[in-house]
């Protein structure tokens, strides 16, 4: 008879069912393996579809598009030696197995398979220990369903008949606190007022010996052109060291990757959206090129660090492989990783392959030693000034590269670097600072913000982005900025004389930054007139926390729900 296994997409069904039937630790087992591509059933879409008088009993139906998978599969479950349930290793890859289970309703025994990775090794050893459901995933998961339909359904009409005639409103818990975040900084740069700043004064010094050239920052910044002139002209350019320090920087490298700094990273370095990032991750996490993409963790796994290591010691030495690091044991929740150490790449390339090398590089350097610095600071002072109005050098130079000896260029090589006797400076200018307006948010820093406040989880990131922008909430756009007039002030060595001169600058240029819209305006007015504590960022995030408490047993979720709806209910009558 044949074992059935289920997983949620066609490219990890045909490369699992290959592990699985070569394998001889299974002892010769036949394994066929089906893809439900995601969920196969829902909250009803065309209702409420929960019972609050029963408990908040959620009513679920079979997507319409998968009633004949769910009857292939109920046929092919009747004659099934076992069922495996594969689906992914995430609350919402639980909740699908006990769908799955449910409907089914196997009379063979049935099993909750889990992986990080699919490699060979790691499906094998998931099969051979397989698990129960867990049902404090799927609660929490469930809970995270009802509470985001109870808003939706409730709110959203509202919201239709408060804007007739706009098409496509609706409110959801994450995407209000989410849209609230983007309102509040399109206030702050609103009340913002462009103004000029202080004067900010340096030097331009040639070192001895070696003829090294140094810039130098004043200590100290002036608040009026007249102030700022004063000391211009007072200077004799008689400039002393009156202090030198020397140290060691240590450089630590990033931790690997969690969901959240990969889609920041992948903005940052390739302008890539959270929503492609996770399209590409998937397709490397199926290929079985990296680990599964979302989590919140930034530990590798115990082996993988160790097979790191010993290839790095092999390749550049023992020193640069950072000692101490204690890993997970393989299987549990770690960071996004490869899968090897020297990947057998096919098949990639383009933005896929980019991303993968970016996630190589990232867990690569993580297991390696400190880079190295040698830092060099000098106070430099005119003699017409006291010794408390100074200039401030820094020299520096890499004495290891440590884990950036990855990403080096064959030129790049550790040096040393000498004190400097005296100085001579051949101008000093002063450069009058404009106070610039808040940056708008883009993707990465959006996302950022969210985990940073506590709202969603790496699950929902990129879908919050996602629905606002499909919403019509917000936009993505350029700002042209502001053109305004800086002024320097230049004294030179041998000249009394100051010269000054303009310079007309942009300011607040921004590309691809986010901005609410009118319609978003509007509704998040709305939402925050009437539920104020849906767009309370703090409320938000302590319901995440809840939602983990009930994912780790430590809390119920009918509890939370129903404190929830307590306040929820008295809004919506209101």
């Amino acid at each position: 008879m044949t074992h059935l296994v289920l997983v949620e997409s066609f490219a990890k069904a045909k490369v699992i069912a290959q592990y699985l039937n070569t394998s001889k630790r299974l002892q010769g087992k036949k394994f066929e393996v089906i893809a439900t591509l995601g969920h196969v059933r829902d909250l009803g879409a065309k209702a409420l579809s929960i019972e609050i008088s029963k408990g908040f009993k959620p009513i679920y139906e079979v997507l319409p598009y998968k009633k004949k998978l769910v009857q292939q599969l109920v046929n092919k479950t009747k004659t099934a030696e076992a069922l495996w349930l594969a689906s992914d290793y995430d609350r919402e890859g639980e909740s699908i197995a006990m769908h799955l289970k449910v409907l089914l309703k196997p009379k063979c025994p049935c099993y909750r398979v889990v992986f990080t990775e699919i490699t060979s090794d790691a499906i094998v050893d998931a099969f051979l220990s397989p698990r129960e459901i867990d049902y404090n995933l799927v609660n929490a998961q469930e809970t995270r369903r009802i509470l985001d339909r109870l808003v939706g359904y409730k709110i959203s009409p509202l919201l239709w008949r408060e804007f007739r005639g706009i098409k496509g409103l609706s409110a959801g818990r994450v995407q209000s606190s989410g849209l609230y975040l983007v309102f509040e900084r399109e206030q702050e740069i609103a009340d913002f007022k462009t103004s000029k700043q202080s004067w900010e004064v340096t030097a331009d010094f040639t070192g001895n010996p070696g003829e090294k050239t140094l810039l130098g920052k004043l200590n100290k910044t002036f608040k009026h052109k007249a102030d700022v002139e004063t000391f211009l002209k007072s200077l004799r350019f008689d400039f002393n060291i009156l202090d030198r320090t020397s140290c060691k920087k240590y450089t630590s490298p990033s931790k690997p990757f969690k969901t959240s700094s990969l889609q920041q990273s992948a903005y940052t370095k390739y302008g890539f959206t959270a929503n492609k990032t996770m399209s590409l991750a998937q397709e490397l996490y199926e290929k079985g090129l990296i680990t599964y993409m979302r989590t919140e963790s930034t530990v590798l796994c115990q082996s993988f660090v160790e097979d790191a290591q010993s290839y790095i010691k092999s390749k550049y030495g023992e020193k640069y492989i950072k000692q101490n690091i204690k890993g997970v044991q393989k299987g549990a929740h770690e960071a996004i990783r490869p899968t090897a150490i020297r990947p057998v790449i096919e098949n990639i390339g383009g933005d896929t392959r980019k991303l993968f090398d970016m996630i190589y590089q990232r867990a690569m350097e993580s297991v390696m030693s400190d880079e190295e610095r040698q830092v060099i600071t000098y106070k430099i002072s005119d003699a017409a000034s006291n010794d408390d109005i100074y200039f401030i050098c820094t020299d520096s130079c890499v004495t290891f590269m440590g884990f950036n000896i990855i990403s080096s260029s064959p030129e790049d090589k550790p040096t040393n670097i000498d004190y400097i006797d005296s100085v001579v400076c051949r101008q000093v200018v002063a450069k009058q600072k404009w106070k610039e307006p808040p940056s708008h948010y883009t993707e990465a820093s959006f996302i950022k913000r969210l985990e940073h406040e506590g709202i969603g989880r790496p699950s929902t990131y990129a879908s919050t982005v996602a629905k606002l922008l499909d919403r019509g909430y917000i936009s993505i756009v350029n700002k042209e900025g502001e053109r305004v007039i800086e002024c320097y002030l230049t004294r030179k060595k041998g000249h009394k004389t100051l010269i000054e001169h303009e310079k007309n600058v942009l300011i607040g240029k921004e590309k691809n930054v986010i901005v609410i819209t009118d319609i978003g305006n509007k509704v998040n007015e709305f939402v925050a007139s009437k539920f104020d504590y849906i767009c309370d960022r703090k409320f938000t995030a302590h319901m995440e926390t809840d939602l983990d408490k009930i994912a780790d047993g430590s809390k119920k979720h009918l509890e939370v729900i129903e404190s929830f709806w307590k306040v929820f209910s008295k809004s919506i009558m209101a």
